[in-house]
């Protein structure tokens, strides 16, 4: 169960996400860490629950921090933000290191 603090601090940055999405005219997400397999399912989860959202917009804007982790998953992040959006921006408020190719 969630505490006090954790449901107002939701709703806060609930809050901030729907005034950055109204500015910006735009969805925004935020992904903060390591991009690996087992990320890709709660991503594409997240992708598609936006863009069914009765204020669903053309364009993405991406608040990125992230430690690195798999060119493949990379690519299938972008095929599954692809087939939703139309544009895409990067936000990088604090890092976002280099993914590496793996070996196939």
């Amino acid at each position: 169960m969630e505490s006090q603090l954790e449901s107002n601090l939701r709703l806060l940055l609930n809050s901030k996400l729907e005034a950055l999405e109204k500015y910006l005219e735009a969805d925004v997400l935020v992904y903060y860490g390591p991009i690996g397999n087992l990320n890709e399912n709660v991503f594409l989860k997240l992708v598609e629950e936006l863009a069914q959202n009765a204020n669903h917009h053309n364009t993405l804007y991406i608040l990125l921090t992230t430690t690195g982790g798999s060119a493949i998953t990379v690519e299938r992040y972008i095929n599954i933000i692809r087939y939703h959006y139309s544009e895409v921006h990067f936000i990088v408020p604090d890092y976002a290191v280099s993914v590496q190719a793996q070996p196939e």
